[in-house]
């Protein structure tokens, strides 16, 4: 079942579109913090949980290179911000073994997932209102990745935090 579950995974993410793709790279980050919570709280087991809080700040790195600042570059600095706070309270909840800071991660984590859950919506409800020959485009095959395909990382600096060093999402 094991080899079924991890096909299906990899037909996901081969079809997905980008926008779908970083929804799923959401997702998994969210499932790492939440792991990290009940490794600290329920299992005291600080390396299991300093696994998870390593697998979550992998993606949420990957996510933040991948910011392409020629598109608004407004906008793209207000997510670069959410996610440097998002790397930030993961370190220091690792750091001090935490689960209030990592839930602090998670509620902006929840709040990205929501807005890219109602982005894909609204792709895919645009797709059907364009007819089929629109939906028949393919599906999106991931390129090699090169030093090309991402910004570098000096072309847009990023957004300080306001004073303190943290701010907190109103959900």
């Amino acid at each position: 079942m094991q080899h079924a579950s991890q096909s299906y995974f990899a037909h996901q993410v081969l079809t997905a579109s980008p926008a779908k793709l970083h929804l799923m790279l959401l997702d998994g980050a969210s499932c790492f913090v939440q792991q990290a919570i009940v490794h600290l709280e329920n299992d005291r087991d600080f390396d299991r949980a300093t696994d998870a809080i390593v697998r979550a700040l992998k993606i949420m790195s990957e996510l933040l290179g991948a910011l392409n600042p020629t598109h608004d570059e407004s906008l793209v600095k207000r997510v670069a911000g959410e996610y440097v706070f998002v790397i930030r309270a993961l370190s220091e909840g690792n750091l001090r073994q935490d689960p209030e800071e990592l839930r602090g991660a998670l509620r902006v984590l929840e709040v990205q997932r929501a807005t890219w859950q109602q982005l894909n919506q609204h792709l895919l409800e645009r797709t059907n209102e364009s007819g089929p020959a629109a939906a028949v485009s393919g599906p999106h095959v991931p390129r090699e990745r090169t030093q090309s395909s991402f910004p570098a990382a000096s072309s847009a600096p990023l957004p300080e935090l306001p004073e303190g060093g943290s701010f907190s999402i109103d959900a």
